[in-house]
């Protein structure tokens, strides 16, 4: 999927195109700060500096050839946890296209890792939105994994959200709406 196209015509191109679209939307595009990233970047960061520490006092004390291996795992690790996970994430988003249509929702993503998920909206519970000031937010689709409690340094490329989007607050009305009426639930305001 190029990172240029219109967020319909990638869908469509996976999906088909008898498919009539709600709302279609990409990503936030480029470098995205989470909120979870005010915590994890000094943790990180911590980790990095102590592993090329580690590296550097065995290097440089004539240690062990394994003590001076022992450490680039954790060199490299801390560089993925640090920065390379944020440019993985802006590739992913990159090639990512969301849309809802015929009371589900679905996410598209091209590149090197191709996939496609669906959310049958009357049944996914809970829909959850996190919104930002601007009106741009993240909206998600049922009940968080277990392992994303403690370990948001891997929520990389997340195929349970709509993250980034403008108009957060809109799309979530559309979502709950559509959810609502395949439910056979009326809202209430």
């Amino acid at each position: 999927m190029n990172t240029l196209a219109e967020p319909g015509a990638a869908l469509r191109a996976a999906l088909g195109n008898d498919v009539r679209f709600e709302w279609t939307g990409r990503p936030v595009q480029g470098f995205y700060l989470r909120t979870v990233d005010a915590l994890l970047i000094p943790f990180t960061g911590l980790w990095l500096a102590f592993a090329i520490f580690w590296e550097t006092l065995a290097s440089a004390a004539g240690g062990p050839v394994f003590m001076r291996l022992w450490g680039i795992p954790f060199v490299l690790m801390g560089l993925y946890i640090f920065a390379g996970r944020f440019v993985v994430d802006a590739y992913l988003r990159g090639r990512t296209a969301y849309g809802v249509a015929n009371g589900q929702a679905y996410i598209v993503r091209g590149g090197i890792l191709p996939r496609v998920a669906t959310f049958a909206l009357a049944s996914t519970a809970p829909i959850e939105l996190s919104l930002r000031g601007d009106g741009s937010g993240t909206i998600g689709f049922g009940a968080r994994p277990s392992y994303r409690n403690g370990f948001e340094i891997f929520n990389v490329g997340s195929m349970r959200e709509f993250v980034g989007i403008r108009d957060a607050a809109a799309v979530y009305r559309i979502v709950t709406e559509l959810a609502a009426q395949r439910d056979g639930t009326a809202l209430s305001r």
